[in-house]
């Protein structure tokens, strides 16, 4: 009869029926379904048979999942597909076998990473091919292939709370694992039901394991990208809340309220360059705060005694001039001005203003006149005061010699020599251009000069 069966393809549709109701199900009846599973063309009726088995033979039970579980594994695609397929979507809704179906993930799933407890697999490893290596580590050992994932992933789509466990894993894997374990992240979260899991995906980011913020990251960037509900945005919040990591919030920037981004700005400058530009990219996408006031913010981050190091002061200066000074279309000339015009007329100047000005007139020259104004309004402010800010005056005045000539011959002779002490380049031309306007120089000045 299996032999009839087995040549007569037009059968096919009671193949899985006539295996359910076998008095025994023989090694030689599971050679023949696992044949038919091997022919594209009959593997429905081979799989659908493995299916019958299951549910209904229960003391031939494990052989099936077993054969199914080969199959959820297998190099061909469209195999791997339908067989994790009827895993997901028609078994592991069944309470007798749920349990083994997820070990059996979880088996697979932890054997991508080095550091994750072993589990046996029920199921042979695929062999790696060569143009695989990439899923090898770099000591040469042979690492779990990527397909073996997509059990695992799929299950999370039906329980958001499942991929818990790859951040898990994700905390102590090596580069090559995080980044397989990364890329399915786009299949796991895009075919959720995001209004029906809203409570077990807000769940899934509270739980969220110390270390495993970045791939935190990737799931709500995904979440986005489909639908945010209000419950996810503010478990996002609460995270945040607690680990001050600002990893979190740089895929929800544009749903928080002005206030918020304020207060974590320095957070978002703190992050690595490309997520500092994302999150501020997004700001500005976002109108919360305008080009103008966004720049001001940022420069004032440095009234902050506790932002003034080295390190956070490198990156705002990075966050500056990549997010905003080189982004034209946001940040043009009238955008610029009346940024620094803000920043001049602070009770206390920002430290890294002269910078930005200098950075500006340079992107700008038409704004040269309007620098050397700013220039003279520090000269009465008494800019020498303050060192850093002064510093500055020195390197603008200097860059933009002669148009800084008039500017420079405001200041007191003691703070002038020190100008010119420290560059003798200026003093022949800054003298020329004195002798020839004598009569309007202060004494003091003059005699520095030798006039």
């Amino acid at each position: 009869l299996l032999a009839f069966l087995f040549n007569n393809a037009s059968l096919d549709s009671n193949f899985s029926e006539f295996i359910s109701r076998l008095p025994k199900v023989t090694g030689t009846v599971m050679a023949v379904v696992k044949t038919y599973c091997e022919d594209s063309k009959r593997l429905e009726a081979g799989l659908q048979a493995l299916e019958h088995i299951v549910l209904l033979r229960v003391g031939y039970r494990d052989e099936a999942l077993d054969a199914i579980f080969a199959l959820g594994i297998s190099e061909d695609g469209e195999i791997r597909k339908k067989a994790v397929t009827i895993l997901v979507e028609n078994l592991y809704t069944v309470e007798s076998v749920s349990k083994r179906i997820l070990e059996h993930a979880k088996s697979l799933v932890s054997g991508l990473s080095v550091k994750a407890e072993p589990t046996a697999a029920t199921a042979e490893p695929v062999p790696i091919r060569s143009e695989e290596k990439k899923d090898q580590g770099d000591d040469g050992k042979s690492q779990i292939p990527s397909q073996n994932l997509d059990l695992y992933y799929s299950l999370c789509t039906k329980r958001p709370s499942l991929l818990v466990y790859v951040m898990q894993l994700y905390v102590t894997a090596s580069e090559d694992v995080k980044h397989v374990l990364s890329e399915k992240i786009p299949f796991a979260i895009g075919t959720m039901d995001f209004e029906q899991q809203s409570e077990e995906l807000s769940t899934l980011v509270h739980e969220c394991p110390p270390g495993s913020e970045a791939m935190m990251c990737q799931i709500i960037r995904e979440i986005v990208k489909h639908k945010l509900t209000g419950s996810v945005l503010n478990a996002v919040k609460e995270l945040y809340t607690k680990r001050k990591d600002a990893t979190i919030l740089v895929p929800i920037v544009r749903r928080l309220d002005r206030k918020m981004v304020e207060s974590e700005l320095s957070q978002f400058v703190s992050l690595d360059a490309d997520l500092a530009k994302e999150a501020i990219v997004s700001i500005l996408a976002s109108r919360l705060l305008e080009p103008p006031s966004l720049l001001v913010a940022l420069h004032e981050l440095t009234s902050r005694a506790s932002l003034r190091t080295a390190h956070f002061i490198r990156k705002l200066r990075n966050v500056i001039s990549e997010c905003c000074l080189k982004n034209k279309t946001r940040f043009g000339e009238q955008e610029l001005s009346i940024s620094l015009q803000r920043m001049s007329e602070s009770r206390n100047v920002p430290l890294l203003f002269m910078g930005t000005l200098i950075k500006t007139l340079k992107l700008y020259p038409r704004l040269k006149g309007f620098g050397m104004g700013l220039l003279l309004q520090s000269v009465n402010n008494r800019v020498w005061e303050n060192e850093d800010l002064w510093r500055g005056f020195i390197i603008c005045a200097v860059t933009f010699a002669p148009e800084s000539f008039e500017v420079l011959l405001q200041l007191p002779a003691p703070q002038l020599k020190m100008v010119l002490d420290s560059n003798q380049k200026v003093r022949k031309p800054l003298t020329t251009y004195a002798s020839a306007r004598a009569s309007s120089i202060r004494p003091p000045i003059l005699q520095l000069l030798g006039l």
